[in-house]
């Protein structure tokens, strides 16, 4: 199982020609521990260059879940209060093409780490990555290989 077709890789890149500031004004009853209690009552401006979406294309790649780790954790803050906490964290690599892929597992352009995808255990959790990889920004022109 895989995907193919043209791919975005999107990432987000500080704008050098803008500069935007954003001021901080701390309140003047701060604890004497608080790590601002010097700047205590005062307003504070900072510089910052904002960051922009940066799109490059890449045409038809081949695109494979490399893995999908989970993590289950007992949490709660008694024996009446445990709950199962799961998460998933999903690797996929972009390779060229298929024969590259194929040629060398590890000869991929880009590798990604996805923690935020949510599955049912009872499914195929290799078709559920691929079916959410598919719904996000930089996968809409790629296809079931």
């Amino acid at each position: 199982m895989a995907l193919t077709g043209n791919w975005n890789k999107i990432t987000f890149e500080p704008n050098t020609d803008v500069t935007d500031t954003a001021s901080t004004t701390y309140p003047s009853d701060l604890p004497s521990d608080d790590p601002n209690y010097d700047l205590r009552g005062q307003t504070v401006s900072n510089s910052f260059n904002p960051s922009e979406k940066v799109t490059t294309s890449y045409s038809n790649v081949y695109i494979m879940i490399r893995s999908i780790s989970v993590d289950a954790n007992d949490v709660g803050i008694g024996p009446d209060t445990m709950n199962k906490l799961v998460k998933y964290e999903t690797c996929y690599r972009v390779y060229v093409s298929e024969a590259a892929r194929r040629a060398d597992i590890d000869d991929y352009t880009h590798q990604e780490f996805i923690f935020d995808i949510s599955y049912d255990p009872s499914q195929d959790l290799f078709d559920q990555a691929y079916t959410q990889l598919k719904t996000l920004e930089g996968f809409e022109s790629v296809i079931d290989a």
